[in-house]
């Protein structure tokens, strides 16, 4: 109620609040449960049946910690127009930049920050990898890939796997020309951050298998040049690239 208050006369069309209900069959809590329930509730409430209606609706997912620029859907807007609305062929991601306080918080955390941003921008987006945490896509996307796969965590990676199965090609990545700042996961002193990397570690480890896991169960549903070219730039970047670069 306070948010309807608060944006009722910020120029929104509508706006949906959708209440994820717990323990729903062949689903485990997470940010992919949680988007896939609300995307097909939005699309049901918003009665979006026809297809040609989809590809002119873009879908942005995000985290809480998340800070848009004011142009982020104009910028948007813009570059899926002048891409002639590439529905079903490409995914979109702005650059993040994990400098939310950075400059409050350990010199290990700023460079660890800055380094990601870097290797967003010099790999997963331009080698079409994957997506992270912040991205966009068409509802049309969305709706041929049966939505979000409920009973993983990584939604961006599981995302494109799986809409690459069905779109029988290799999607492509596109970078929107504006920055997105996304709190860093790294705590705000040096043992906070050594305990920090503990716990993430933890957590990319179990994304990764269950990633890697997902794609040898897909990828016989994906043409092989497409499977083969994606699985062996994923590998170098996480297998050798990211664990190589720790020694």
């Amino acid at each position: 109620k306070y948010l309807q208050n608060k944006f009722e006369h910020a120029g929104f069309e509508q706006i949906i609040f959708t209440i994820h209900p717990r323990g729903l069959p062949n689903e485990i809590p997470g940010k992919c449960s949680n988007s896939n329930y609300g995307l097909r509730m939005a699309v049901n409430q918003m009665n979006i049946i026809n297809d040609d209606d989809m590809k002119n609706i873009l879908v942005t997912t995000c985290d809480a910690d998340s800070k848009f620029p004011s142009n982020y859907i104009a910028a948007l807007t813009w570059k899926y127009l002048e891409e002639k609305q590439p529905a079903l062929t490409t995914i979109y991601q702005s650059p993040l930049f994990y400098n939310w306080k950075l400059d409050s918080l350990s010199f290990v955390t700023r460079v660890t920050g800055l380094l990601r941003s870097l290797l967003m921008l010099g790999a997963l987006i331009p080698f079409n990898i994957n997506t992270m945490s912040i991205f966009s896509f068409s509802l049309s996307l969305a709706k041929k890939g049966n939505f979000i796969h409920p009973g993983y965590q990584m939604d961006d990676i599981i995302c494109l796997i799986r809409w690459m199965g069905v779109t029988q090609q290799r999607l492509r990545i596109s970078m929107i020309p504006v920055p997105v700042v996304s709190g860093p996961t790294s705590g705000e002193t040096i043992e906070i951050e050594i305990m920090e990397w503990a716990r993430q570690a933890r957590r990319w480890t179990i994304g990764a298998a269950e990633v890697f896991h997902y794609f040898i169960i897909k990828a016989k549903h994906i043409p092989k040049i497409a499977a083969f070219s994606w699985g062996f730039v994923f590998i170098i970047y996480y297998g050798v690239l990211l664990c190589s670069a720790g020694l």
